[in-house]
């Protein structure tokens, strides 16, 4: 359930804001939803690609891994990407491309590389 800022104001949610002065109104949190334990990362508005996991990881810092089915780091081609899921490279959080949802969990630690 992918629900809107302005709409989650006025829900039960739990905001994950640490290091964010922007405002609620115009800001798409990190959060995690209470009634469904969907967890979902965040961007600053306008840098769609500037991700910030629940964790504080960036994409300048440890980054993010496009990842297999499993516990694989591929290439994003289409022919090797068919999950369309990234992995947080710091606490293993596997996010859906698309929606920005948390998906799954893996240990980073076992998380295999490409060479």
């Amino acid at each position: 359930m992918e629900i809107e800022a302005s709409d989650a104001k006025d829900a039960e949610h739990t905001f994950w804001q640490e290091g964010y002065g922007g405002d609620i109104e115009n800001a798409d949190f990190a959060y995690a939803d209470d009634i469904t334990n969907a967890e979902y990362v965040y961007h600053e508005p306008g840098y769609e690609h500037e991700w910030i996991c629940l964790c504080g990881n960036t994409p300048s810092d440890t980054g993010f891994m496009a990842i297999d089915e499993g516990n694989h780091e591929v290439e994003p081609t289409e022919k090797d990407w068919k999950t369309h899921q990234y992995a947080c490279g710091d606490c293993g959080r596997v996010i859906d491309n698309h929606t920005r949802r948390v998906v799954r969990r893996l240990d980073p630690a076992t998380i295999v590389r490409l060479e």
